[in-house]
């Protein structure tokens, strides 16, 4: 007996509506998704092109666009840009892959190693691997009775190194927040 095994190529094709709805705010865009997708716009960009920009960002095949009309696109094209024109809070703490992250909660108390890292980050753009320094896991919450800032008191890991694997699918929102916030800080401060 002989048995054949096909190897069947699911094109994971969408419609207009599913298109335009599968993102709503920052918190559903990947960050590194967003970035690659913003840095390979510009102006004299084929259809084509733009196709395969919005097909990676959205995570389905090309072929989606196959029956999308100009008035339609030009909707999916709005939309996105009207979602990361809104601007982000900072957010201390939010869950990724299960695991609940924080913010650094005493800037004061920041040691040598990781201002060393952030600052080599930031100067090479790397802002995956700058959000892993600035947010790591919780390892512990504190009670809060005042309920003070809305947020519970919590502990982060340790320094180590930094770790953009665990913030590869980094949503827009936190990035946004966090480089707002500290970029306003800094010009407040000077």
């Amino acid at each position: 007996m002989v048995f054949y095994i096909y190897s069947v190529n699911v094109i994971n094709t969408m419609t207009f509506k599913q298109i335009i709805n599968k993102y709503n705010d920052k918190w559903d865009i990947p960050y590194i998704k967003y970035i690659k997708f913003k840095n390979a716009l510009r102006e004299n960009l084929t259809v084509d092109e733009l196709y395969t920009l919005l097909s990676e960002l959205y995570n389905i095949d090309k072929a989606s666009f196959d029956d999308i009309n100009p008035e339609q696109l030009e909707l999916i094209t709005s939309k996105l840009h009207d979602i990361v024109q809104t601007e982000s809070p900072l957010v201390n703490r939010f869950k990724l892959d299960g695991i609940e992250y924080g913010i650094i909660p005493d800037f004061s108390k920041i040691k040598a190693g990781e201002l060393i890292d952030l600052d080599n980050l930031f100067a090479n753009d790397d802002i995956v691997g700058l959000m892993s320094i600035l947010y790591r896991p919780i390892k512990k919450s504190q009670w809060n009775p005042f309920n003070i800032l809305g947020q519970k008191r919590y502990t982060i890991e340790p320094y180590k190194e930094p770790n953009p694997k665990a913030f590869e699918f980094v949503p827009l929102a936190i990035v946004d927040g966090a480089l707002s916030f500290f970029l306003n800080s800094w010009q407040i401060l000077n």
